[in-house]
């Protein structure tokens, strides 16, 4: 008899997570589409978090061809990958 039980609760669990998760996908879309409220703010905060990780990003990027271009213009030689 156990088992309905764990699949009433198993169900119980997957809805939950998916009508909850709902919120979290929006938060990627265009922010303002959502009506104005917490969910809306949390959407622009995902989104400005997305867009300084992308920065950062390419702010790596940048340095390492950098300093790959000083490396080869004192040495003539191409660096070494990693």
């Amino acid at each position: 008899m156990t088992t309905p039980i764990n699949f009433t609760l198993l169900l119980g669990v997957l809805w939950t997570i998916v009508l909850g998760s709902h919120g979290v996908a929006a938060a990627q879309g265009n922010c303002a589409a959502i009506p104005g409220g917490p969910d809306r703010t949390d959407c622009y905060i995902v989104q400005s978090r997305i867009n300084r990780q992308k920065s950062e990003l390419a702010v790596t990027i940048a340095r390492q061809q950098a300093d790959a271009a000083t490396y080869r213009q004192v040495t003539g030689k191409r660096p070494k990958k990693k």
